[in-house]
């Protein structure tokens, strides 16, 4: 299917209004398979933020969050495989449901290195996708209980699976604790499955856990019909209530933050040069 969206990266001055262009462009590619398709999404997180009190981009952000209902994703997933630009390329997580249970659609033909990555393997600039899911409205102390646990204990696993090894002892040690904390993590998913099971699922959630608190819970009221708001060039989807939504992670998101504050999430953004990866491509190339 063709793509009206224009990718107009070098139109911009300096490498930060580069990068934004490269995410608007994704973002109305995005935005267009959705509407084509009848797919729900809307802006969450700072760049919500950024429609709302900027009209775009919050001035110094480089990332974009969007947020998409689970079944909406699971269609968008399939769709995307032959609908993408070849410059853009579908990223999920290797372990759906855990702790970073966020999708990316990246650029193959740009540079992004996050602060604190040293050593990571190289990546382009990208929108992040976060699932939502329908739970039960939970008392806070045990959502906490079964979102920080899930996070824990798969960070746990994590560290365990990549920690150096000291011979063959050290692995065997390194290989149990591994497991023992998967179990962990497997338990505590099943308990919030079997939750979901029995209760009725009335707020929506991220996957798997939140920054919405379970005690204020956005129901299908404050999300839903979405609404149409402008974002730098383009009119983008939000939630019907943006401010309840926000209001959920940010106390005081209407107030500018202190100068201090107002930082990039990156350490490193080339906009149109590709690394050495074997995805990348060079830019103009699609």
């Amino acid at each position: 299917m063709e793509i009206k969206a224009k990718d107009r990266r070098l139109e911009g001055e300096g490498v930060l209004r580069q990068c934004q262009l490269a995410e608007l462009y994704i973002l109305e590619v995005f935005h267009e398979i959705c509407e084509r398709h009848g797919l729900r999404y809307f802006l969450t997180f700072g760049t919500l933020i950024g429609a709302m009190r900027h009209d775009g981009f919050i001035p110094w952000d480089d990332d974009v969050d969007v947020a998409m209902p689970y079944d909406d994703f699971k269609r968008f997933v399939r769709i995307a495989k032959n609908e993408l630009p070849k410059s853009l390329m579908l990223e999920l997580p290797k372990f759906f449901g855990s702790h970073v249970a966020v999708s990316k659609i990246r650029d193959r033909s740009s540079f992004f290195m996050e602060k604190d990555t040293a050593g990571a393997n190289p990546s382009g600039i990208y929108i992040d996708i976060f699932p939502l899911c329908k739970s039960p409205r939970l008392p806070k102390w045990l959502n906490h209980i079964l979102i920080s646990g899930s996070r824990l204990a798969w960070l746990k696993a994590e560290q365990e699976r990549k920690r150096p090894h000291r011979g063959a002892a050290d692995l065997l040690v390194s290989s149990l604790m591994a497991f023992l904390w998967e179990a962990v993590l497997a338990q505590l998913l099943f308990a919030n499955w079997i939750l979901r099971m029995v209760l009725p699922c009335r707020v929506w959630n991220y996957v798997p856990g939140n920054t919405w608190t379970s005690n204020h819970g956005i129901t299908d009221d404050d999300l839903f019909p979405l609404c149409r708001h402008k974002f730098d060039e383009a009119q983008l989807n939000i939630p019907r209530n943006p401010d309840k939504v926000l209001a959920q992670t940010y106390s005081n998101w209407r107030e500018m933050p202190p100068p201090e504050k107002r930082v990039w999430h990156s350490s490193i953004i080339c906009p149109a040069q590709a690394p050495d990866a074997p995805w990348a491509m060079p830019y103009g190339k699609d």
